[in-house]
């Protein structure tokens, strides 16, 4: 795998919201062979992967201006304001004000930060709507909180 991949199913089953693989991944024993699709450069690929024992599970157990960027991902947006961009000490980014539809159901939340969409950088709304335009999928690099993750969303 590689940074940026975002997986969109599990042994052909898809993976429906950020928290779907963790738990599917849980029920399975280490030692396990899965296949893994994952969404990269705007591509579904598959991986073959051995299902190993997280170690941190084993220590756990014993212890205003928004604009809708697309109606196929359901989400408005507004850019991040010189004072918002300083305090997160990012360059550029959306700020999710509205989530429905492919985007709630894959995860999306009101107050994530759109960095980038399918491997680009999105700046401006006009950007979202480009890396979105023509797709069937599409991996989101969100920061949420202090965490950034990747976000799969299914268009269709």
């Amino acid at each position: 795998m590689k940074v940026g991949d975002v997986v969109v199913a599990l042994d052909g089953q898809e993976i429906k919201n950020a928290n779907d693989l963790p738990v599917r991944i849980s029920t399975m024993k280490p030692g396990t062979k899965a296949k893994l699709t994952v969404l990269r450069d705007g591509k579904e690929r598959d991986i073959m992967v051995t299902v190993a024992e997280n170690e941190d599970d084993k220590a756990a157990s014993t212890t205003p201006n928004k604009q809708d960027a697309s109606g196929k991902l359901g989400v408005s947006v507004r850019p991040l304001n010189e004072q918002e961009l300083k305090e997160l000490d990012l360059t550029s980014g959306l700020l999710v004000t509205e989530v429905r539809a492919a985007a709630a159901e894959a995860g999306l939340m009101p107050r994530d930060i759109i960095l980038s969409a399918n491997g680009k950088t999105v700046k401006t709304v006009s950007d979202l709507r480009r890396a979105v335009s023509g797709a069937d999928k599409v991996a989101l690099l969100v920061q949420r909180q202090n965490s950034r993750i990747f976000i799969a969303v299914n268009l269709k």
